[in-house]
């Protein structure tokens, strides 16, 4: 595979955009690659995709890329400009440059869309943001996992106490249906450890409370001591995934 392919292949180039070709020095630690559009080819309007034919081209670009083989990586790039007849001469943006422009990627905290992420948008770990949405699905899996077991655990010693309980415990409490109110707060007064697991999963709620970081991470310190020393297995492996990606929960 030649070096121009090669790269083309890593970085996610696809046509109208090509590596024109590739210079590494290698005392430098570093490589430069220069991508270019076919010739002829027609962009869409930004305003109303109608084609147009290139203009002319802004001055050369140059793009820190992330490192490829911790090997220091500019890409470089003349940015095609049209002449609309509706709306004038605008500029084309290259993927290249809309990953430069990406200010947030909000996701979950499955550790390979975090790689792709860090692969593919420059500075992504100040990009990544976890919302309330996946903090809270976190630990919603948390609480189902403890309640499937000691449904399990009951049930061996004859007690189904738990069985069609599954949503009484993932229902913020407000979404309880009214004819089922009476029976979640019977269960809930009990000794159970989905009751428990549903507490630490209700209070990481008033996270979202505080606007300041410093009283956010006082606030989250609080709760991941609870949940720790909970002694509810899902609930510590969700506490200490929240805990590793901290820096990036979005409050």
């Amino acid at each position: 595979m030649k070096e121009t392919a090669f790269f083309a292949q890593i970085l996610g180039i696809t046509r109208p955009w090509f590596i024109s070709k590739v210079i590494l020095n290698k005392e430098a630690q570093r490589v430069d690659i220069y991508v270019e559009h076919s010739s002829g080819f027609a962009f869409p309007c930004p305003e109303c995709q109608r084609l147009c034919s290139v203009y002319r081209h802004t001055k050369e670009r140059e793009f820190r890329h992330l490192n490829i083989f911790q090997i220091a990586t500019f890409i470089h790039v003349r940015l095609p400009r049209i002449n609309c007849p509706g709306h004038g001469v605008k500029q084309i943006i290259s993927g290249l440059e809309e990953r430069e422009r990406v200010q947030s990627v909000a996701m979950d905290m499955w550790d390979p869309y975090v790689a792709a992420t860090k692969a593919y948008i420059p500075q992504a770990q100040k990009k990544i943001t976890f919302d309330r949405y996946h903090v809270m699905r976190l630990l919603v899996d948390a609480v189902d996992k403890v309640r499937k077991q000691e449904h399990r655990d009951l049930t061996e010693h004859g007690n189904s106490i738990l069985k069609g309980t599954k949503y009484l415990w993932l229902w913020n409490e407000e979404n309880i249906p009214e004819y089922r109110r009476e029976e979640f707060e019977s269960l809930r007064s009990m000794d159970l450890k989905v009751c428990r697991a549903r507490a630490i999963k209700d209070n990481l709620r008033h996270l979202w409370d505080y606007h300041k970081e410093g009283w956010m991470r006082g606030y989250f310190s609080r709760w991941y001591f609870w949940a720790t020393h909970s002694q509810l297995i899902p609930i510590i492996k969700a506490a200490k995934s929240l805990k590793s990606h901290v820096d990036n929960i979005a409050c």
